[in-house]
């Protein structure tokens, strides 16, 4: 059964409704180690900076880890303090599986959209999150695009939620 620590569900998400899930429940071992806890200059994590630019733009954030995963060592106490906790029974089987863990918790949280994250994004800019935001409907999935390439974070409009429970 999956597990949401720190559970306190929205009555409804901030600022058009879009809330965030940041995925961090790989094996995060393509650095020799854990790369979610590789610090920064200022001695922030890679994980924690991710989530701090993401809390700048969605209030709402669910940040998703694995089963055995303790949250006091990924995380700065304030990303802690501002995230809700979900861990992915399913992790293990890959991101299709942790992702469709997420929407399978999240199905009766209020919001139109869902603003997917991976949990390597530090340089994340709130411009990109705004704009991303505006486009965000119940019916459509917004990607952003540099230079021909499209990239994260990817919102899936909430009529794709049940669609993405199914995901492996």
């Amino acid at each position: 059964m999956a597990k949401i620590d720190n559970m306190e569900m929205p009555a409804e998400a901030v600022n058009g409704d879009v809330i965030a899930i940041v995925l961090a429940a790989g094996r995060s071992q393509r650095f020799g180690s854990d790369k979610r806890l590789t610090p920064f200059a200022d001695g922030e994590t890679l994980l924690s900076k991710t989530l701090s630019a993401v809390l700048s733009d969605f209030p709402h954030t669910y940040l998703v880890i694995k089963a055995e995963d303790d949250p006091h060592v990924l995380l700065s106490q304030a990303c802690l303090n501002r995230v809700q906790i979900l861990r992915a029974p399913q992790a293990n089987c890959g991101l299709g599986s942790s992702l469709a863990d997420a929407f399978q918790m999240l199905q009766n949280v209020h919001g139109l959209a869902a603003a997917i994250f991976l949990g390597d994004m530090p340089l994340l800019l709130s411009a990109t999150c705004q704009k991303l935001i505006t486009l965000a409907t119940a019916e459509n999935i917004v990607r952003p695009r540099y230079k021909s390439q499209v990239g994260h974070p990817v919102i899936f409009g909430r009529n794709f939620w049940p669609e993405l429970r199914q995901v492996k």
